[in-house]
């Protein structure tokens, strides 16, 4: 890839990331919330949160839309890690 498009992916990443770090501060006492990811792609911000709170999946439903052969690709790619 050109590095043009490495900054740029890093970019939304961060930002992304930084949002929903926000948005679960916010919400934080609220029992469940949800985040919905449209075209997902192949994101890896669920694991992120995951790592970075073990207790994730009690405080949020996250949730991943995207093409079916894209959803097929990702979910062969995780079993195989």
């Amino acid at each position: 890839m050109f590095p043009l498009i490495n900054r740029g992916t890093w970019a939304r990443v961060y930002a992304v990331r930084q949002i929903l770090k926000r948005f679960l501060a916010t919400y934080a006492g609220v029992s469940k919330v949800n985040i919905v990811s449209l075209g997902a792609g192949y994101d890896s911000t669920y694991f992120w949160l995951k790592k970075n709170d073990s207790s994730i999946d009690e405080k949020v439903d996250y949730i991943e839309i995207d093409f079916e052969h894209v959803v097929k690709r990702k979910v062969a790619i995780i079993k195989d890690k």
